[in-house]
């Protein structure tokens, strides 16, 4: 039986008993009439207690019963029911039809079937169906109109002479930078801010009309004056055409008359709290300005200027320029090692471990330094880092900045803006795509340095592959199958692990030397494929024969959505290693035609580099949280963007109500981990608050496991617990607890260890419903599966599958 029969069913037993209940007050109601015309004289007594007393007397006798059975068995519409008369089970079929969503929304509540309200519903609706009006909603709306704006202006003045009115106080180019209130002075500057739309607006719609689109409520108060229907359909149209017929234009230009300034302010000057706003306006005022005053002394006029050790050095950049496998970053490495001195920089530690790992092995001493792990090789000149770990004072022969493309990422970009305009090297080679080259050239010129530029061709050929691909069937030998989600990776792992098929998996929470391993292992033939994301797509060089897109879009911390040419090319480069392939394939499960597409599409030149926030700014008169509030409204200059500081000034502030010392707390905001998660964040700030109060932290209360792992243990619980680790890594060495670090270390070395013998099963969990546990596709979207999902809904739903 489907849901929606089963729905009809109670639906028609609910409206039987609405038409009994119906058919016993309708006997109730004629005994009653019959009974007080027969009795005039007891018309003066208590009313409501007679009728009580008369109709509970009836309802004894066996009168009522006879009454009762010949009124239920002369319901012609009842009886039509009860025999299945086709004609009254079509009109029941009608009426449910028409209202199943509000059926579905009260059984949803557990409020049942309300056969009364249904039918009113209905009712409505059919009234609305049918209503043919003498004059068009925009006539009666117009003939209104003058009414409703005397009742929107009273609600008005009412609001000005009694609440507290905030606006948003601008910075000196007009731009909103914060909170503040309306008052004699800066009542014309808001009254109209943007052209039509000012400070009415908001106000209508947020208080006097409680969220009410004023269209709607228009089209609201024209249907009650003039006895329209007022079903949510109708009145929706009705305001589409009072819109459409430019009345809501009407009704904001006749307030604005009304509302002149003068008007305003007599209306302020009546609110009680007038004095006080007015006072308190003024101050934010001045020191707001005072503020932006200070901070554009702060700011060169050319961001180049806040690197004054770089401008002191003549450099010359050799920008390195091609698609992914094209040796970019080879050739820079190869000059590197030639050099007395050198520092890689990179966008992982993967990455750079890995080139740690290289130099060494060709006999060129190399530390490695990121934010998670410090290995200081003896008698090591050279240097392998992520971007982030430059050090702007130490100057180098060479310098090697690699995936120079990221420099416009807004949450990255701007370490790469930093390195290319701060590296103290005398020689410094750029990799990076071809759409990055007329930026990169742009800031060199800008800095007044000296550049040349070589292009790199893809060294192995790369082609869209044939073959409708079909998963898992069409899985072969050294695949890289891509999705973007470590759900996924593992729901697609499973799958293939079930059937018999070795598999690496790759993405971003699994650390970075387990990440590593996954990556030897295919490229030692003991795995057979690799499932992974886009955290392959940075510079891994493994011996991947063909990329099958599996998913064509990604959560992007905002939206999701399709991925960009870029996104496609930079992952879909990494088939056909050279030297092992003389062609690579790339396919994809569904939307081949897009992914094409992408393959073929040039990317747009790079028009701007992120910039972060200046430390010099921090000696400003202010809290930290202002300075990055102000610091985020002062206009960009040309070739720069701003870094995304929302989340940043949101930690600010938590961390100001607790603190005031500036200093710490941008130590603090400079630690990276996963804000978006609650339980690293309580970490963070407990770290915060051991330092602030002058405590030694001791590594050994934060460890998750203190060494020894339990018997049992998932793989989620591992990589939240290496983020742990992280954290307390980058706290303890950036503020100089080195003799805790060692202990960190090998917990993170025993993590690692435990995630990778968890992989080494080859038996990633299955996606699976969260309730009934029956195996999912790897691609279903949701946790729960859709018997149970119904069964949550409605109370009905196929049971568990046995």
């Amino acid at each position: 039986m489907s849901e929606n029969s089963g729905m009809f069913q109670r639906f028609v037993k609910n409206y039987v008993k609405y038409l009994r209940a119906k058919t016993k007050k309708q006997v109730g109601n004629d005994y009653w009439e019959t009974y007080i015309a027969e009795h005039p004289a007891e018309e003066g007594a208590n009313r409501s207690a007679l009728k009580q007393a008369v109709l509970k007397e009836y309802r004894d006798s066996e009168q009522y019963t006879t009454d009762l059975d010949m009124a239920l068995w002369n319901n012609e519409e009842l009886q039509g029911i009860l025999a299945e008369d086709p004609e009254e089970m079509a009109k029941l079929k009608t009426i449910f039809d028409s209202e199943i969503g509000l059926i579905r929304g009260n059984l949803r509540r557990n409020q049942g079937i309300n056969v009364g309200k249904v039918l009113r519903s209905y009712e409505k609706k059919q009234e609305a169906e049918n209503y043919e009006p003498d004059r068009t909603v925009p006539e009666l709306a117009a003939e209104y109109l003058p009414e409703f704006v005397d009742f929107l202006t009273q609600k008005l003045e009412k609001y000005f002479t009694t609440q507290r009115v905030r606006v948003f106080a601008r910075s000196m180019d007009g731009n909103p930078v914060s909170v503040s209130w309306l008052n004699a002075d800066n009542v014309g500057d808001y009254l109209r801010v943007y052209g039509d739309i000012g400070l009415l607006e908001p106000i209508l719609y947020k208080y006097v009309l409680q969220g009410m689109p004023p269209a709607y409520s228009f089209a609201l108060e024209v249907a009650h004056r003039y006895k329209l229907p007022k079903t949510g359909a109708f009145v929706s149209k009705a305001a589409q055409e009072i819109t459409a017929a430019g009345l809501i234009g009407t009704v904001y230009r006749d307030l604005y008359d009304r509302f002149t300034t003068e008007h305003v302010v007599a209306l302020l000057k009546k609110n009680g709290r007038y004095g006080k706003l007015m006072k308190h306006y003024e101050s934010e005022v001045k020191r707001l300005r005072h503020l932006h005053e200070n901070m554009l002394r702060e700011i060169p006029d050319n961001y180049i200027d806040l690197y004054p050790l770089a401008r002191r050095m003549d450099r010359h950049f050799i920008i390195h320029a091609g698609p992914t496998n094209s040796g970019k970053t080879y050739q820079a490495i190869q000059a590197l090692k030639q050099a007395e001195t050198g520092i890689y920089l990179g966008p992982l530690r993967l990455l750079a471990y890995e080139q740690f790992e290289a130099m060494n092995m060709d006999m060129v001493p190399c530390n490695l330094l990121t934010g998670e792990e410090t290995i200081d090789v003896p008698g090591a000149r050279h240097q392998a880092s992520t971007v982030e770990m430059l050090n702007l004072s130490t100057i180098y022969d060479c310098a090697v900045i690699d995936e120079a493309q990221m420099i416009a990422d807004k949450d990255r970009g701007g370490a790469w803006t930093t390195a290319v305009l701060g590296v103290c090297a005398e020689e410094v080679h750029i990799c990076c795509a071809m759409n990055a080259v007329e930026l990169l050239i742009h800031l060199i010129e800008d800095c007044e340095d000296t550049y040349e530029v070589v292009y790199h061709q893809r060294q192995t050929r790369l082609a869209l592959d044939n073959e409708n691909f079909d998963f898992p069937g069409s899985v072969r030998e050294k695949d890289a199958l891509i999705v973007f989600s470590r759900r996924n990776v593992h729901a697609v792992a499973s799958e293939l692990q079930r059937r018999g098929v070795l598999c690496s998996v790759i993405y971003g929470a699994l650390p970075y030397d387990v990440r590593h391993e996954e990556a030897r292992k295919f490229m030692n033939g003991e795995t057979q494929v690799v499932v992974a994301t886009d955290a392959i797509g940075l510079g891994m060089n493994l011996p991947i024969r063909r990329i099958v897109f599996l998913e064509q879009s990604k959560f992007d911390g905002e939206e999701v959505r399709y991925l960009k040419p870029d996104e496609v090319q930079q992952i879909a480069g990494r088939a056909g290693r050279r030297g092992m392939y003389e062609i690579g394939f790339v396919n994809s499960f569904g939307e081949k035609r897009f992914i094409r597409k992408q393959l073929l599409t040039e990317n747009p030149a790079l028009t701007s580099a992120v910039i972060d926030f200046p430390p010099s700014l921090l000696g400003l008169d202010a809290s930290l949280s202002d300075i990055l509030k102000r610091w985020n409204d002062i206009p960009e200059k040309e070739g720069y963007h701003k870094a995304d500081l929302t989340l940043k000034i949101e930690l600010c502030e938590l961390l100001e109500t607790l603190s005031d010392d500036k200093d710490l707390i941008y130590r603090f905001l400079c630690i990276p981990f996963d804000e978006k998660e609650d339980a690293l964040r309580e970490l963070w700030v407990r770290l915060f608050l051991q330092e602030q109060a002058g405590e030694t932290v001791r590594a050994i209360d934060y460890l998750p496991y203190s060494g020894e792992l339990p018997n049992k243990v998932d793989l989620q619980e591992l990589e939240y617990a290496y983020k742990v680790c992280d954290l307390l890594y980058y706290y303890l060495e950036r503020f100089g607890n080195d003799e805790e670090l060692p202990a960190v270390r090998d917990e993170k070395r025993v993590i690692s260890e435990g995630i990778t013998e968890l992989l080494e099963k080859q038996q990633l969990p299955e996606n699976r419903c969260k309730r009934c546990g029956r195996r999912l596709p790897w691609n279903y979207r949701y946790r729960v599966c859709e018997s149970c999902h119904l069964r949550a809904r409605t109370g009905y739903g196929r049971g568990r599958r046995r």
